[in-house]
């Protein structure tokens, strides 16, 4: 009977060394589309979206999980946009996303429509990590950006990917040389495969092309997406090549939701495998309290844009 027990207690610590449990984190956006507020500047029954709610889920998610999380934006942030992103181009926003917490970014069309010198000047006002692999400058033949970035997030190695979509008929891509994004993952996926314990695309391609690219691109794990503005309220489960399982993960757009998948992975001597990925979208509604920093930033900023123009206004007034 003692020798059973001690052979089950072996067992058991030899089980326990060789899976370990990790739970990590990864929040998403995409298609902001440079909504800083709210459609109701008021925190009012019925606004939706505005970026100071987003900074409360991100604050809270990483008080729950110290160490565990991972933000990633999807693209289309410049386009359209209030007087905010109008008037500082983009360069606020970006400053209020690394405030809040973003980890990574991709741009999607809507960010190249006021130009690549807009883009990279957005990218030099913020220390988010900027990547696209399928678009090059004519002028040297290399990335515009760096084409992927490796994230060690409570010691699990996360390989990211930047793709997506830009217009090549619009004068704002005459810099680039445009590639095949189906492509150019085709190429990148198995270095990352022996860099990282996960692959992760993070793409502005839309659904059916994140459908193909899970379809025909070996060793993805994740497809984080935008530009089709999908809410998907549950993961897309696809199967690879391979067999391998994909989850793609898309949150709508406008800042109306925020996605949140939840990775529950075993790390072992073979290395990390992922046991299953749980995700949802929680909404930016009246529920959730706009963060207090974010919002003094913002009516800061709305202060000072506002005194010019009354200043204006004031000096057309006839005399009396």
């Amino acid at each position: 009977m003692k020798r059973a027990i001690a052979v089950t207690f072996i067992l058991l610590l030899a089980w326990t060394a060789a899976a370990e449990p990790l739970h990590l984190v990864l929040l998403h956006s995409n298609d902001s589309h440079g909504t800083l507020l709210a459609p109701d500047a008021g925190n009012t029954p019925g606004d939706t979206g505005g970026i100071a709610r987003v900074a409360t889920v991100i604050r809270q998610t990483r008080e729950e999980n110290p160490g565990n999380v991972l933000v990633l934006h999807a693209g289309d942030v410049l386009s359209r946009g209030d007087a905010l992103t109008q008037v500082y181009r983009g360069r606020l926003n970006f400053q209020l996303m690394q405030q809040i917490g973003y980890d990574v970014f991709t741009p999607g069309n809507g960010d190249f429509y006021g130009g690549v010198d807009r883009l990279m000047a957005c990218r030099r006002a913020t220390s988010i990590d900027f990547i696209k692999a399928d678009a090059k400058l004519k002028s040297n033949g290399r990335t515009l950006l760096p084409p992927y970035i490796v994230k060690k997030v409570d010691g699990v190695r996360i390989a990211i990917l930047g793709l997506g979509v830009v217009r090549g008929h619009l004068p704002s891509a005459a810099p680039l040389n445009l590639l095949d994004s189906i492509e150019t993952a085709k190429r990148y996926v198995p270095k990352l495969r022996k860099k990282a314990d996960i692959v992760i695309v993070l793409s502005h391609l839309g659904l059916k092309t994140d459908q193909l690219l899970a379809a025909q691109v070996p060793g993805i794990d994740l497809i984080v997406g935008g530009h089709s503005h999908n809410e998907l309220f549950e993961p897309l489960r696809l199967t690879g090549p391979g067999g391998r399982a994909v989850t793609v993960a898309q949150a709508g757009n406008l800042d109306c939701f925020v996605g949140r998948l939840d990775l529950h992975l075993d790390k072992s001597k073979e290395g990390v495998r992922i046991e299953r990925v749980e995700g949802r979208l929680i909404a930016m509604d009246a529920t959730v309290t706009p963060d207090p920093r974010t919002m003094n930033t913002l009516q800061g900023k709305l202060k000072r844009i506002a005194e010019p123009a009354s200043a204006k206004l004031e000096s057309l007034k006839p005399a009396a």
